[in-house]
């Protein structure tokens, strides 16, 4: 869900409590949102394809066992991402992700799947995060689409389609090599690429 979708959920919804969902467990009342994070991602999958897209992660923290109460109310959260988008460059096509971690678990970055309104508030549905080949899944763990004509990394665009987009180490009938999967030419490469993270302290409290 992108940023714009997903405050454009929310906005009809500002005196309802907002309510996290993470993979069915539902985060406590009294949780804290404790950072926005605008981040870029540049990547390589293992079919050769460049992509690139912008995420915004919201780090939401459980309460402690003596400050549990309602969840935050919609406006409340909303006011706190206006403070934040008029400090910080946030692209409305950014992905949304919650980063949250149970008291004694660690964190995870999840997906938002869903939003659903109800008798309790708005829900926040939150994805278990998953692993795909991306070059012949671009939508699994919430990775936009890359077109097919995107820009390959050695090799060409018919290599890997001829190679099934995936993890094959040459065409057959090629005499040059598509773009190897790592993990079968035996490589410790990291092919998605680090975020170039943009801080801005700003205080909601």
């Amino acid at each position: 869900m992108t940023t714009a979708e997903f405050i454009a959920r929310l906005e009809p919804h500002a005196d309802e409590p907002l309510i996290f969902s993470a993979a069915g467990a539902r985060v406590p009342g009294g949780y804290h949102v404790t950072e926005f994070k605008a981040t870029s991602v540049s990547a390589i999958d293992c079919g050769g394809r460049a992509a690139e897209w912008q995420e915004l992660v919201l780090q939401v923290l459980p309460p402690a066992a003596d400050e549990a109460g309602a969840p935050m109310s919609v406006g409340k959260f909303l006011s706190i991402y206006r403070r934040v988008a008029n400090a910080l460059p946030v692209a409305e096509g950014a992905l949304v992700r919650i980063e949250y971690g149970a008291a004694g678990e660690r964190a995870v970055s999840y997906p938002v799947e869903a939003i659903s309104t109800g008798a309790g508030g708005v829900i926040v549905e939150l994805a278990a995060p998953t692993v795909a080949c991306k070059a012949n899944d671009h939508t699994v763990g919430n990775v936009p689409t890359v077109a097919a004509d995107a820009a390959l990394v050695g090799g060409s665009r018919a290599q890997a389609l001829q190679a099934t987009g995936c993890c094959a180490p040459a065409v057959s009938g090629s005499t040059s090599s598509a773009w190897p999967c790592p993990v079968l030419a035996d490589q410790s490469l990291a092919l998605t690429g680090g975020g170039r993270e943009g801080w801005v302290h700003v205080s909601w409290s």
